[in-house]
């Protein structure tokens, strides 16, 4: 994601934003429900080693540990968080067996509202408390959000090109 754009972001436009994710990455993902011809093209693996559903995992996944880094370094008085909060290499998901893209997206969804719902329950001065990452510094409050944000855009945009080249084949 465009660093700069982060900038400016607010907690209420990161909040709009979570809620648009699952929508936009349905669209992309699965925009015919029940083809089976979309469904497979979703787990297949594209030109940059991972498949739509990865993503999708990642997102979620990612979500998940962000919602929480948030909510300890608001209710912590010195929060440690994982140093995967700060830095995307060193987030690395498994899919689960068995599941649909369906469900997988319907997580992403849970996970987004979840998110979604946390950051409008902060109080304006909690958004400047801090927390120290393991191995990399400190992160406010609004910086959790921030990072979020970013890697439901990185994610996106990196479904897009995995499924347009898959497409393209």
């Amino acid at each position: 994601m465009d660093p700069y754009a982060l900038d400016q972001l607010s907690a209420a436009d990161a909040a709009v934003a979570l809620r648009s994710y699952p929508r936009r990455f349905r669209a992309e993902v699965l925009p015919i429900a029940h083809d089976p011809e979309v469904e497979q093209r979703a787990w297949q693996i594209g030109p940059e080693g991972r498949s739509a559903a990865e993503l999708v995992v990642a997102t979620t996944n990612t979500l998940v540990l962000l919602g929480r880094a948030l909510h300890d370094v608001v209710v912590q008085s010195d929060a440690a968080l994982h140093p995967a909060v700060a830095d995307p290499r060193q987030r690395t998901w498994e899919v689960p067996p068995g599941v649909t893209v369906e469900e997988l997206l319907e997580q992403l969804g849970d996970a987004c509202d979840a998110l979604a719902d946390a950051v409008e329950r902060v109080h304006s001065p909690d958004w400047s408390r801090t927390a120290s990452v393991v191995g990399d510094g400190r992160l406010s409050a609004l910086d959790v959000v921030k990072q979020a944000v970013a890697a439901g855009i990185d994610n996106l945009r990196a479904v897009e090109r995995t499924l347009r080249a898959l497409r393209q084949r």
